[in-house]
């Protein structure tokens, strides 16, 4: 077993913020800077892959094919979140656990950081995120495989 370059730093992170602190040093964040330092790891996240991804947007926008494939991930996308608000009235979960469902549900940091926004930074939003975001992540990475072998 070896902890890869996630992992360690999680969990070295995750021992001191459980212990609280370590005479004079406390390990716990206050919530300002707890909050934007959540700000910036998404507007990081964001640029990367933004940055990483416009050649081969530009490039797949340009075929026919990568049109069509487009529409097709914009109408499943309108479906789920038709289906998560549904739900989520149907549960009566309000609005700040929906914007979280959903965030978690479709994995997107950038739902997540706009519902934040739109809640006055509701915790209910990243809790839902939180519990939803790693099993619909697993789901996803199978998903991905069976479709690939099909």
């Amino acid at each position: 077993l070896t902890l890869g370059t996630a992992a360690a730093p999680l969990l070295v992170g995750l021992v001191p913020g459980r212990i609280g602190h370590a005479g004079p040093v406390t390990w716990q964040l206050p919530y300002a800077t707890n909050q934007a330092l959540r700000q910036l790891g998404a507007l990081l996240f964001l640029a990367t892959v933004g940055l990483s991804a416009g050649p081969d947007l530009v490039a797949a926008l340009s075929s026919p094919r990568g049109l069509s494939l487009v529409g097709l991930g914009a109408i499943l996308t309108g479906l789920l979140a038709v289906v998560i608000v549904l739900l989520a009235r149907q549960l009566e979960l309000g609005g700040a656990r929906a914007a979280g469902t959903l965030a978690g549900v479709q994995g997107q940091p950038a739902i997540l950081a706009f519902a934040i926004e739109r809640t006055d930074a509701d915790d209910r939003v990243n809790l839902a995120y939180a519990l939803l975001f790693p099993p619909t992540f697993v789901v996803k990475i199978l998903a991905a495989q069976v479709l690939a072998t099909w």
